[in-house]
This record gives C-alpha cells, structure tokens and sequence, in this order.
C-alpha cells in the first residue's frame, strides 16, 4: 500500500520512513503544505499522514482542499495542539484520525493500520492462491505451511496480485504501487522483481503462480477447474453456436472459391478481386474468435496474396482455399472462457439508438411521435394489439410505451402491462391513458419500474419524458461506439461488453459516423481500419481535428499486423491497438485501462473543484456540440447564465467558506432540477451557465424559477444579511439570440443586467423574461 507522509520535522519523517519501509509500505515524503497537494494530485494513496503546522498551506486546509477535490481515502493529522478545540477543528476539515505529539511510532503505526483496515476491510484477512497464503498482519508468506523468504519489493508483487486476483497489471501500475516518486526505477526493473519472485515460488513448489498476458501486463493465474465436464460443456454450447453463425462465413468462404475458379480457368475480374480481398480480410479478422484461430491465419494469407500476388503462383491460392474449407468443415476448438462457450441464445443484431416500443392502436398519436423520435435519438417499434405485443417484446426494446386503452377489451392494456412486467421486471414501462383516472395511476404504481403521464400530454412531451427516463436508468452506464463494417465482428463486441455492464452503440457505415457520435456522445471509440467508403485511419482524424471530440479514447482492432500500419494508426492519434482476432479479456482490460485513465484526465480539466459539476472548459466542448445538433434538427438551445451577486462581500464579512457554502448550494440546486444531459457548469468565480437542449425560453424559466425558491429556503437558515442573498439570471435562445456561443453568451449578459431575478428572505422570487 501506497502512503503520503506530510511533515517538515526531519527526524520524525526519518524515524516514521524507517518504520512503515519495514512494514513493507510505499512511502512518499513532502515538507510542505503544496508540495504535499501537488503529490496528492499526481499519485493514487491509500492514506496521507498530515502534519497541521506546515509551510506555505497548513494541514487543515490542505485536509479541506483533499476533500473538496474529492480525495476519498483516509487521512491522518498530526498537531503538538491538543486541545479539543483544535480536534474539532481538524475533524471538521475531513480528517478521519488525530494523533497529538510527542507520540511513540508504535502508536501512529497502529493508528494507521486501524484506518486501513476501515477503509479495506479484507486487510485483515490472510490471503490464499490453494496452498499458498500471505498474512498482511504478520508480514509472512507460505507456500504449504513453509514461510517464503521474500525480499520487500517480492512481497509487495506478491500481495498485488492476492489481492486481486481478476486484475491484469502493467508496469507503469506496478511502479505506482510499489515505488516512491524518489526511488522509481524503469520497468526493466519490475521485470526483473517478477522473474525473482516466480523463480522463488518455483523453487517450493508454487508454479505457474503468475502468468503474463502478452501485451498488457502481468495477474494472478486462475487456479485449476477440477471439474473437467465444465470443457465439454462448453465444447457443445460452442458447436450449438456455430450453427447458428456460420452461415456469414459460408458466403466468404464461396466468394473464395469463386476467385479460385475464375484464377484457373483464366484471369480475376477486378469486382470479384476485390469481393475476395474483402472476404479474407473479414475471415482473417473473426474466425479465430469462433473456435479456428488456423482459419484466421489462412484467411490472413489469402488476403496477402489477392493484395500483392494477384499474378503469381495460382496454384498456391487455390491451396489456401481448399485448406481453409477444410478447416471449416471441422468442430470449432473451444476452452472454457472462449466466446462461443458461453453463448446461450442467438446473438442480437446491432442497433445504433435506443429501441422505444410503442404499443397502441391510435395511429394518428402513433404518427407524431414516430416523427418526433427522430429528434430524440430513438428507434421505434410499433405493435397494434397485445398479440403483436407479446412477438416484439422478445426483440429486447429498451423502453415500453403502453396505452391502458383497446376498443376492443378494456382489460387488455392491462393484462399487457402485467406480462410485462412479470417477464421483464428491469424494462422501464411508460404508462398513458387517456382518461388520466386514480383508479389508472394506482395501477401504475403498483407495479415497479412504471412511469405514468397522461395522453393529453403532446407527443414531444411524450418523448421528453421517455429520453429522460432513459437516461436516469442509464446514468451509470459505459457506452462504446463501434464502427465495423463486418456485423459478426460487432455481435461479439456486443456479447463481450454486455457481460460487464457496458452499452456498445454499433455503427457498420462508416458515413453516418458522425451524425452517431454526435447523438450518442460515448466515452470510447473502436475503430476498424479498412472499411468502404472511409477508412478507421481517416474518422480518426476526423476525432483528432475537433476540438470537442479530441478527447475521446480511441482503440483500433484490425486483422492487419505490419509495423507499417500499426505506427500510421498511432500517428493518427489512436490510443490502444489489438489485433484480430481478440479475446474477451485482452478486449475488456484494454477498454477499462483506457477508460479509467481518460477518467483521471477529465477529474483534473472537466470538473470544478468545489463544487463538483462541469468545468467551463468541459461545458465549451458540451455546448458545442449541442449547437451543432441544434443547427442540425432546428431544435432551439437554451443557455442561461446565473450570478451570486455578492459573493466578494459575503467572503469579507463573513469568510470565505460561507461564500463556498452558498456557491455549492446553487450547483446542488442546479444537479437536481435539470436533467442529467444538460450542461451544468461553473463559468466564473461567481458565475454558472446552464444549456439545456430541446426546451423553449419559457421551460427553462420554469426550473429557474424552482432554482431561485430552493435558494431562498436555503438563505433561511444561513446567517446572512437577507440583502446579500440574491441571485440576477439571464437568458437566450438559440438560432434566434445567437448561432454560437459567444453570442449567445453576450445575449444571456445583456439580459441579466436588464432583468433580475432576485431571491431574499423577505420576498418571493420572481422572474422577468
């Protein structure tokens, strides 16, 4: 575990460093209050031990900085002070222990394993791979009951991996764990740690302990399945797949043999070349993932041969061709792991938006909101009578719309809504009825994860509340936008994210790409390289060029291997690369290493610090590009811009942590009453700006007027003089006060210093538009 000692008192930092080394921690050492924050900055620790009197920025607020910037983990003061007030003090600035000075090392060390136990409950607990075992109380490791004689470092490697097991480790991750800023060595280093460490567990009898995954890194090996029916179970599972999948790869395989005809009877039209390049190319790409990873070889040879030896020797295409049918004529290789082996169920095709399923019998209704679904991103399905109902419910919609009402039997809506409900309990169900009786909202009510609103409501109304409901269900969720022009690759993208909760958006032309990310705003990118029309290497551009995508995690997959192409895919400015065919691990370690890093790297640009929304930097890139799907759909873009007036005043009269209060209120306020698609950001000291797409001037006046009222309760019970508690908002609307956002930034200005709306405790808001 990973420490940073805060303290500009040599001895004591020599004596504690001695200390925690010998307990095998990682310690870093600062002796100021900024150097101690830029270190928390630059580094993940399990805990910070803080001296209050230090240079340049106290302990206490540094303690307050940490939390503010949403350091998590525990940390510890130390103070000669040790008064109760002083305790309080320190308390309330985020800290979870106090240690008074002078105090014996053996104390604080117990103070701090005590907070680490808390904070990891499984540090207690002695750790086990079957008979090999490490206990973090002890500091001892057994192989069999045998203690293990492990340097400090092969001890730390060693309870990495034990402690997770699942987890894959790089280099740059072991150096982070394992090693200070001041004695961090080259990744030969850990190497060389990794091969010490194996050679001793090898010489006790623990082989194979840990296992390297070529091109990621290092992880614990998973121990033996003693159950030898689980292969043979999954060897048929994969045989019942490919039955149901081979049918794509057939019609390659007799592009080929068309090709290998045509070679000799005489010459290769140029159309079926190049039908046959594509062929190999996909086959090359997918087949090792169904259970032939020879199949891919040889589809990777065809695709060489018809790319640069079209007029060599015939007969070795031919040859190609034949050993490939012979290998297809053979049961797909399977391991327990293998996609094929777990599939259960025929996979789903890609769809590229959400799927709405509308069910009622009202066409004209029905008319509206298909054309209004185009707008708000959404794929509907429609279904007339509960028959057709029950048929599209298998597809697997994303969200039900249901009418209560069938002139045909009254009950019927509802006998819809419980098989619904009973076969599908997590699919979100927006219920209307035109009659808007208690008896229907009870209905609704009862049942979990039903939503009801009235059928006087218009169909863009009808879809607001539908988009919103989707996105509060999917608030958590990762989304991956795929772009492959071969659907067998996209249906095992989509059955490998799906098992770890991540949303694949699925692209197979290239040409709608942008419309598509636009619309869906993912938080990674997949590319392919060659596809018609637009190459991968080309979107990737495309991203890089933009100043509101540049951002966006980039990971290419390709059959392609050469040096060559590997290098042009990072000079386009890819992130990640894997070579066709992949596997389900290497794919999800790659997206959720690039992820967690691209998280890091917003959590320092695209947050505000104090109070936990956008950055203006991040909302710029939002408002972007919701400017351009305005432009696009002629849908009008609110922004507002709203400004604590007194701000300057209220922190010298009564400190600056009155006016943080105040300002984490209004983001707070602002978090709860816009939705979660709308920017949110703090633009100035004193200033937020909201952009809400989709609603008029009118709408968005509504939920700032709700804003100013929650304000006001809040300024009750501070103890502020009422004249300082008012808030002044403006607002403008896109196309009509502006077409980007300088303009209709100075638009929201002028009104803001014509109009105010004003919050105090002795009157009731109210707001001018």
């Amino acid at each position: 575990m990973r420490i940073l000692l805060i303290d500009d008192d040599e001895v004591f930092i020599q004596t504690l460093l001695l200390n925690l080394t010998a307990q095998h921690y990682t310690v870093d050492v600062a002796t100021d209050g900024e150097e101690g924050w830029d270190y928390a900055q630059a580094a993940s620790y399990d805990l910070i031990v803080l001296d209050v009197n230090l240079p340049k920025l106290d302990g206490i607020r540094l303690c307050h900085r940490l939390r503010q910037a949403a350091y998590d983990q525990p940390i510890l003061l130390l103070t000669a002070k040790g008064k109760s007030s002083d305790k309080v003090m320190g308390l309330d600035a985020g800290a979870d222990d106090y240690v008074v000075k002078p105090c014996t090392v053996e104390e604080l060390c117990a103070r701090i394993r005590a907070l680490l136990r808390r904070q990891n409950p499984s540090a207690s607990l002695v750790l086990t791979w079957g008979a090999l075992q490490l206990d973090p109380r002890l500091y001892v490791a057994t192989y069999q009951g045998e203690p293990l004689s492990l340097s400090p470092k092969e001890y730390g490697l060693l309870e990495l991996f034990l402690r997770h097991p699942q987890r894959i480790f790089n280099s740059s991750l072991i150096l982070e764990h394992l090693w200070g800023f001041e004695d961090a060595p080259n990744e030969e280093t850990v190497r060389s740690h990794i091969k010490r460490l194996r050679q001793k567990l090898k010489a006790v009898g623990a082989e194979d302990v840990i296992e390297n995954i070529y091109g990621m890194g290092y992880r614990l090996k998973s121990l033996p399945n003693p159950q030898p029916s689980v292969a043979d179970k999954a060897r048929a599972a994969a045989i019942a797949a490919w039955d149901r999948l081979k049918g794509p790869i057939i019609e390659r395989l007799t592009v080929l043999e068309q090709a290998s005809v045509a070679l000799q009877v005489g010459t290769l039209p140029e159309d079926l070349r190049s039908q046959a390049e594509n062929a190999a190319h996909k086959l090359a790409g997918s087949l090792g993932m169904f259970g032939f990873p020879e199949g891919s070889r040889l589809g990777q040879s065809l695709e060489d041969w018809l790319r640069h030896d079209t007029m060599g020797d015939r007969q070795h295409f031919t040859n190609l061709v034949a050993q490939l049918h012979d290998v297809l004529a053979q049961s797909p290789r399977t391991s327990e792991g293998d996609f094929l082996s777990s599939w259960d169920e025929d996979p789903p095709m890609p769809t590229d938006n959400p799927c709405l399923l509308i069910i009622d019998d009202d066409s004209e209704l029905v008319r509206q909101i298909q054309n209004e679904a185009v707008l708000w991103g959404f794929h509907v399905e429609l279904a007339t009578t509960p028959v057709q109902a029950k048929a599209k419910l298998a597809y697997s919609p994303d969200m039900v719309l249901l009418d209560l009402t069938f002139p045909q039997n009254t009950r019927a809506g509802l006998e819809v809504l419980n098989d619904v409900t009973t076969r599908y309990p997590n699919l979100p169900v927006l219920v209307f009825a035109a009659s808007n009786e208690f008896s229907d909202r009870l209905n609704v009510a009862r049942r979990q994860g039903c939503y009801f609103i009235p059928k006087s409501k218009s169909a863009s109304e009808v879809l607001e509340s539908a988009h919103t409901l989707l996105q509060q269900r999917q608030a958590t969720d990762i989304s991956v936008l795929a772009i492959d022009d071969d659907p067998l690759v996209l249906n095992t993208l989509r059955r490998f994210l799906s098992r770890w909760g991540v949303r694949l958006i699925s692209l197979d032309d290239p040409r709608l790409f942008w419309e598509t990310l636009q619309r869906t705003n993912p938080d990674l990118l997949i590319l392919d390289i060659e596809m018609p029309h637009i190459s991968g290497i080309e979107l990737c551009k495309v991203v890089r060029n933009d100043i509101t995508w540049n951002g966006l995690p980039i990971l290419f997959l390709s059959a392609l291997r050469d040096a060559e192409t590997i290098q042009s895919l990072y000079q386009a400015g890819a992130d990640d690369y894997i070579a066709k065919p992949f596997t389900e691990p290497e794919l999800i370690t790659r997206i959720f290493n690039r992820l967690e890093r691209n998280r890091l790297l917003r959590n320092l640009t695209h947050t505000d610090s104090l109070t936990g929304i956008a950055s203006r930097q991040q909302a710029t890139r939002e408002f972007h590009r919701y400017l351009a799907l305005s432009r696009r759909y002629q849908v009008p873009l609110c922004m507002a811009v709203l400004r604590l007036n007194h701000l300057r005043q209220i922190n010298e009269q009564y400190g600056p942590e009155m006016g943080n209060q105040l300002l984490k209120q209004i983001a707070q306020h602002l978090k709860h009453l816009f939705r979660n698609e709308d920017v949110i950001a703090r633009w100035g000291s004193q200033e937020f700006i909201i952009g809400v797409y989709g609603l008029i001037k009118q709408r968005v006046t509504d939920r700032l007027q709700r804003v100013l009222e929650a304000f006001q309760q809040d300024g009750l019970k501070l103890p502020l003089e009422p004249a300082l508690l008012t808030l002044s908002i403006g607002l403008s609307e896109a196309p009509h006060d502006g077409i980007d956002l300088p303009s209709l930034y100075q638009s929201a200005q002028y009104t803001l210093r014509q109009t105010q709306i004003v919050s105090d405790r002795s009157n009731q808001p109210t707001c001018l538009s």
